[in-house]
């Protein structure tokens, strides 16, 4: 349940870096690099998306929220996305993205909640839905 919050994050990133791979090569749309992409770093990208689970995203931890902003950022500049944290004092950060396509003539805009909260088990106990 609690990977469903972070999978728009993942996808946003694959999208990201399939857009740029497609581009670079003629006569192949961001659906087939995206499929190609994935298929062929699976084990990598799952690696990469159960290390992301695992950083806390609970708003009582800053520095837990820090680390995820932190890493969506790294991730996005690792895929050619220009990437930085927009900040406000007493606020978590803001991940902002930005892939510039040349003749595109549509804007996509991905927006991920990555501040969670722990989950509730039926028995009256609560764990952290970072843990996987």
């Amino acid at each position: 349940m609690f990977a469903k919050h972070r999978l728009p994050c993942l996808a946003a990133i694959v999208l990201c870096h399939a857009v740029a791979i497609s581009a670079q090569i003629p006569n192949n749309t961001p659906a087939e690099a995206a499929h190609r992409y994935t298929a062929a770093h699976r084990p990598e990208l799952q690696q990469q998306f159960s290390d992301f689970l695992t950083i806390p995203n609970v708003a009582a931890d800053p520095a837990g929220l820090e680390r995820n902003a932190d890493l969506l950022v790294a991730q996005l500049k690792q895929r050619g996305v220009e990437a930085q944290l927009l900040t406000l004092t007493g606020s978590p950060s803001v991940v902002y993205g930005k892939l510039d396509t040349p003749g595109a003539t549509h804007t996509i805009v991905f927006y991920a909640h990555y501040d969670g909260n722990r989950l509730r088990l039926r028995n009256g106990r609560s764990r952290r839905r970072s843990s996987p």
